[in-house]
Formats: C-alpha cells, structure tokens, sequence
C-alpha cells in the first residue's frame, strides 16, 4: 500500500481539487485495478457526502444523494440502504437472504489514527464514476450535469424577487431563520430555492358535514356526472383527495402554476401500491381535472368491487400558505455543496422552520400541495425524468441517461399526502408517502396526464 504524493492531480467533475499532504488518498494496486481509498473530510467536504462516524464502535455511514452505507470496521458485513450486503470472503458464512458482493479489500482502513474509505464504494453505490486517465484521477458526480443545468431562475416569480417589491411576513421569518443559522457561504442560495406551498392540515370529518365541491382529503370525491370513477385492469383506484382550486388560489393569489378554479381528484391504486420505478406504472394512478359547472358535481358511492381497505375516512381541510426549504435528499440541497458542519446546520435550520409552523414531531402527517417535498429516501425529480424517458431510475452508467439530467429541473411537486392510518386508514408501505409530481409546463397547460407518482417509505 503506497500514499499518493502531492503531485498527483485529483479532478471532481472537471475541477482540479487541492489536497491536504497530511492526509494523502492511499492507493492498492491488484492486477490492473487500482483501489484508492480516501479521508472522510473528503468524502464530505468534496463529495457532499453527509459522514456519521461512531468511534465506540468503529461504526461509519455515508449518506449521498439518497443512498446510505453503514460499515464497522473489520466486518464483513455492510448495510446498504438497510440490507444486508456481504463484502467479505468466506461464502461459508454468508447467511441465507443476504446480498453477496465480492470485494478484493476492505471498505474501511485506519491508518496512523486517520479513517480512509474504499473509494470504490462510493463509486458502486452512490451515483459516482471514477477513473484513471494520463497520471489523473477523475471522479465524477452522477448527478452533476443536473446540477450545471439547473435554470438561473428555477422559482416562476421568485419569493425572493417578490420580497423586495412587497411586505411578506412570513419571507422575512423564514429569511431571518436563514441569516441566523450560520450558513453566511450559501444563505442567498439557499432563499434563492425557497418555494411557496400550501400545507394541508386535515381534520376527521364526516361526509354530510363537507360542502360538495369543498376541498377533502379521502371520502368519496364530488364528480361531474360525465366523468367515471377511475379504474386499472377492471379494478376501481382508491379515492385520495379532491381539491377546490378556488381555495387554494385564495392561499396562493401569486401563483402563476395552478388553475385558478376548477377541482382535481387524486386516485392511486391502492392495491398493488405501485412505487413509480417502471414505466408500465403509469396505468396504477390518475388525476383528474374539471373546470366546468358545479351544479354537474354529484357525490359518488364507493365501487361496489373496491375493497374496504381501498376506502379511506373523510378529512376536511385547513389550508394556509407555507414556505419551504429544500430536502438534504434533493438536487437542491446537492448543488449548496455543503461541507459536514453546514450540514448539521442546515438541518437545525430545518428544524427552526418546522417549529415556526408549528411542528414539533418530524413524523407527524404532512400533506401538501406545491412547494419542496418531505423527501423519506432520495431525490425524485431525477427518478421522475428518468422513469418517463424510459430508462431504469438511478442507473447513472448509462450515457444516455446523461443527457436527461438537466430535464429533471421542470419536475415539480404537485401534492404530497402522507400516511395516517389510525385516523383515516391510509398506509402507504410502511409508514410512507405518496407523491404526484408533474413538468412545470404540463401544470400550467393542465395536463394532468403527465403527473407521475412515486411511492417512497422508512
């Protein structure tokens, strides 16, 4: 094993990157594959990686553009994204419904007190490719082009843009939590992604005590006569929410995206519970748009052949106007390129906003309509880009996929409902949420055939 001297060049996604001598990348040759190994301060200061490391235990995990790795040192046993992947070599040992994946090194080294990560690792499981090239080594993001290609103005009428020509109270709340969190390198970026949201806190109702027409989550939906209830392969899809637009332009009156009347209804099928990693999905959920006369709504009975499982309790709704800030898990945060100490900050700095809301239990039902969603396990603009341009979500080896990167900017966030089972019975995986997502353009033409669900749970 040999330490690369400080000669040798280093070059993340076209930048040459400086290198602490004291802490060098350390490099295994076998055969004609050479294995880097690099500090942790890299993996997070130059990866954007958020780094747990336990030192009772010898325990480290790496979270990266939605995927984790947790390691112990000296064993041969890894978790990635919570299943068990065996990294060592005795086939012997492996037990029964564990992943094999045969490694030639250890993940993990300690070397004179400093901790290094196989490279490699990184490269395999989160989204990286790395390679030699005429005495370089180039490593490249996954996500990287999405990133160069992000719009100069991703936000239509930006919060911020809108701040300096009109009295927001609630900008200025969210914008003082943000200049006093101590991400002074990254807090115009960070206002610059703000985005509007309504938030949708549902109260049990009883259908007779919801006005037809009137926004819900659940119950049975308000339909024109001349629309049928939505079905997949003869089955009938679950009802989820029914919103009056009308309401919601009252919450939003600067909105340009929504329809300013009219009523959607959300179905999924409920069922099969599809995630939105396949193509054929597509057929599993539909929302529905009509902006005609509310005298043709009639309060339809439940499908006689959708099961009572697929029925979910009526909520009514209060709605108020939200401003959010983007997930650690999304292409948002990633382009903030933050190093680990501005990652525990920003996540305080979530918290700070939750709690300006109201909202003291990170686990409590969330629904939303618009702005940044609640993310439980990775990014979903790429996935949504990738599924629909007809390729694998996440299979970032595939040069093709490249070229659908920047494409993933015009997703946006629809409508976000939660889990809530002991109340209304919906569970969706385990302790999960659903998203509807849709193109940008596709919102302000109102095609809601584009919207694309994803399914994403603990």
């Amino acid at each position: 094993m040999t330490a690369l001297n400080d000669t040798f060049e280093i070059i993340v996604n076209g930048q040459v990157i400086s290198f602490p001598i004291d802490k060098p990348l350390i490099a295994n040759k076998i055969g004609d594959e050479v294995y880097i190994y690099v500090p942790l301060d890299f993996c997070s200061e130059t990866l954007g990686a958020r780094v747990e490391w336990e030192e009772t235990g010898k325990t480290l995990a790496i979270h990266r553009n939605g995927q984790s790795v947790k390691i112990r040192f000296g064993d041969n046993l890894a978790e990635i994204n919570d299943e068990k992947i065996w990294i060592g070599d005795n086939l012997a040992e492996i037990e029964a419904g564990v992943m094999f994946l045969n490694c030639p090194l250890p993940w993990l080294r300690i070397e004179e007190g400093n901790i290094y990560v196989l490279l490699q690792m990184l490269s395999q499981f989160q989204g990286m490719a790395i390679k030699w090239e005429l005495g370089k080594l180039l490593i490249s993001d996954a996500t990287v082009l999405a990133l160069e290609s992000r719009p100069a103005s991703i936000i239509n009428g930006s919060i911020k843009e809108r701040a300096g020509q009109e009295k927001d109270i609630l900008y200025e709340e969210v914008s003082r939590l943000i200049d006093n969190s101590g991400l002074d390198r990254v807090r115009e970026d960070i206002k610059g992604y703000l985005l509007e949201s309504v938030r949708i806190r549902p109260k049990r109702s009883e259908e007779n005590s919801i006005r037809i027409g009137e926004s819900k989550i659940a119950g049975i939906p308000d339909l024109p006569l001349t629309m049928e209830w939505p079905s997949v392969k003869g089955r009938p899809l679950s009802f989820i929410a029914q919103l009056n637009m009308e309401e919601l332009a009252v919450i939003l009156p600067q909105n340009e995206l929504l329809p300013v009347k009219g009523w959607l209804y959300f179905f999924y099928d409920n069922e099969e519970q599809p995630w939105g990693f396949q193509p054929e999905h597509r057929e599993q959920w539909e929302v529905l748009f009509f902006d005609g006369d509310p005298a043709l709504l009639e309060r339809r009975a439940f499908p006689a052949m959708l099961p009572d499982y697929c029925r979910f309790m009526p909520y009514r709704l209060q709605l108020a106007r939200e401003i959010c800030i983007p997930s650690v898990w999304s292409l948002y945060y990633h382009t903030l390129k933050l190093g680990w100490q501005e990652q525990e900050l920003y996540r305080q700095l979530e918290q700070e906003i939750a709690r300006l809301y109201g909202d003291r239990d990170e686990y409590a039902p969330v629904y939303r309509v618009l702005g940044h969603p609640g993310i439980i396990q990775n990014d979903m603009q790429l996935e949504c880009q990738q599924v629909c341009s007809g390729f694998e979500p996440y299979n970032f080896k595939d040069p093709k996929v490249a070229k659908e990167y920047g494409k993933a900017w015009d997703w946006i966030l629809l409508m976000q409902v939660d889990s809530d089972e002991s109340n209304n019975g919906m569970m969706w995986g385990d302790c999960g949420r659903l998203y509807f997502w849709i193109p940008r353009q596709a919102l302000r033409e109102k095609d809601f055939q584009q919207v694309w669900t994803i399914l994403q749970c603990y």
